[in-house]
């Protein structure tokens, strides 16, 4: 007889990727894929997206960022960064949360 916790742990683990399967990797490398930073305002937000490059590309030298709306009223930093062995990347970020707050 299966022990009833391990017949959950197994259902769980089937069935995990599954809920997941559509949904797109917040990686931050298209817009559909940016992070999401959440932050009360203009000065809390850009330290979160700077703890984030960090933690996610140590060693990486951030170039030039920029500010994009968008047509579904989303508002996004876009950093354009080297990585520590010299890669160059674009990194999304949707900052809606905060943007033009203060």
């Amino acid at each position: 007889m299966i022990k009833r916790k391990t017949l959950f742990l197994s259902a769980a683990l089937i069935l995990a990727p599954l809920s997941h399967a559509d949904e797109p990797k917040q990686d931050g490398f298209t817009a559909e894929t940016a992070i999401v930073i959440q932050a009360r305002n203009e000065k809390d937000g850009p330290l979160k997206e700077l703890e984030w490059v960090q933690n996610n590309f140590p060693g990486s030298k951030i170039l030039r960022f920029v500010t994009r709306p968008s047509k579904d009223r989303k508002v996004y930093d876009v950093f354009f960064i080297q990585t520590k062995d010299g890669k160059s990347r674009q990194l999304y970020f949707e900052i809606s949360s905060f943007y033009h707050k203060t």
